[in-house]
């Protein structure tokens, strides 16, 4: 996978051989013996067709356990594009199916969700201990595509660091119900309607996540 040639050269439903190892191998060995992972909801993410999954974002660990469970499909993040011009780390990223969020990355987006694949994003734009507000337009790439919407809640991944072996915390991760999302026109109707989601996540957060949706 390299940028966004990845929607134009090859199938991007299929994994590559590092996600695949990542997927298959070294994160479930990471969650079995340094995490007390807990999984709801997964009866709830589509097997087959365009798929956005939307998350909060509390550490860097969010977007392995959040593609973990899609059931052997492939999720494309939308990442920061400086991170995904830089050297080895965009490599990895893009190896990963990053694909930037911007405007050259929503219209990757479009084409991996018309190829029936799947999109993860944080509408947040940031790493953060509780909900802060979405950006503006990232409900755009829902509204715009049609494909299908699964709300996604995450909390403990915070706590996880290099010697969480030793006393294994708590994680935790759950699937809402898929809907499409439809906005009355123009720029305040997709914000109401990603605000709406935004909430959704937050009544399956714990209160002290919650955040602005509190």
């Amino acid at each position: 996978m390299r940028g966004t040639r990845t929607t134009d050269r090859y199938d991007p439903t299929r994994a590559n051989w590092l996600y695949r190892f990542f997927r298959g191998i070294w994160i479930p060995f990471v969650l079995r013996f340094w995490t007390r992972l807990h999984v709801e909801g997964y009866e709830h993410v589509p097997t087959e067709g365009p798929l956005i999954v939307i998350s909060n974002h509390l550490a860097n660990l969010d977007t392995y356990i959040v593609g973990l469970y899609l059931r052997g499909r492939v999720i494309h993040y939308m990442a920061r594009p400086d991170g995904l011009r830089k050297g080895v780390l965009g490599w990895y990223w893009r190896t990963l199916g990053g694909i930037p969020a911007d405007r050259e990355g929503v219209a990757a987006a479009l084409r991996i969700l018309r190829a029936g694949g799947a999109v993860g994003i944080y509408p947040e734009g940031v790493i953060s201990p509780a909900l802060v507000s979405a950006l503006p337009g990232s409900a755009l790439l829902a509204i715009r595509s049609g494909a299908r919407v699964v709300p996604a809640a995450m909390w403990g991944t915070e706590c996880v660091g290099f010697w969480s072996f030793l006393k294994r915390p708590r994680v935790h991760l759950r699937y809402g119900p898929p809907r499409v999302l439809r906005s009355a026109p123009g720029r305040h109707g997709s914000e109401a309607a990603m605000n709406e989601l935004m909430r959704e996540i937050a009544t399956m957060l714990p209160e002290r996540y919650r955040g602005v949706h509190g």
